[in-house]
C-alpha cells in the first residue's frame, strides 16, 4: 500500500476521488476514496495554533487546563480573548503567510491536474445517460398512447 501510495500522482487521485463519487451516486458505493498525499493541507488558523502551543505547555501562558476536554477548550478561548493585541497580531500574520504559500500550492496543484479535470469532463459528458433516454422515450410513449385514445367528437 505505501508503495502504491508514493508512486500516486494528483491525476490518479483525482480520477479515484471521481469514481468514487459516480459510484455513490448509482448507489453502488463500496469505500472511501484515499486521500491525495500530494495535495497540500490547508493550515490551521491563529487561534488553532495558539490552542495546540497552549495544550503543550500551558504554564507559558498562565493557563490552568482542567481534566475535561470541554473545559480546557472554554479555558483555552478565554485565554485567547484576554492576549494581548500584539501576540494576536504575531498569530495573525503568520497564519496569512501559511495561507499564502498554501494559496501558491493549491494553484500550481490544481494546474498539474487541470488537464485531467477537462479531459474527465468531456468524457462524462459524451458519455450519454441510458436511464435519462429510456425514461423519455416512455413518456413519449405514453403522451402518444393517450392521444389516440382521446375520442374525437363528432361534427355536428
Amino acid at each position: 500500500m505505501q508503495e502504491y501510495l508514493s508512486t500516486r500522482t494528483p491525476s490518479d487521485a483525482f480520477l479515484e476521488e471521481q469514481a468514487w463519487s459516480l459510484k455513490k451516486q448509482s448507489g453502488r458505493l463500496s469505500f472511501r476514496p484515499i486521500k491525495d498525499v500530494n495535495k497540500p493541507v490547508r493550515p490551521f488558523t491563529s487561534f488553532v495554533k495558539f490552542s495546540r502551543q497552549v495544550r503543550a505547555n500551558p504554564s507559558a501562558f498562565d493557563v490552568q487546563l482542567p481534566s475535561t476536554f470541554s473545559e480546557q477548550a472554554s479555558a483555552i478561548s478565554n485565554a485567547w480573548k484576554v492576549l494581548d493585541s500584539s501576540k494576536k497580531e504575531e498569530y495573525l500574520l503568520d497564519y496569512q503567510e501559511r495561507y499564502s504559500k498554501y494559496k501558491s500550492l493549491m494553484e500550481e496543484y490544481d494546474a498539474n491536474i487541470s488537464s485531467v479535470k477537462e479531459s474527465f469532463n468531456e468524457t462524462v459528458k459524451s458519455v450519454k445517460n441510458p436511464k435519462k433516454k429510456a425514461v423519455k422515450k416512455k413518456v413519449i410513449k405514453k403522451k402518444a398512447v393517450k392521444k389516440s385514445l382521446k375520442k374525437k367528437k363528432p361534427a355536428k
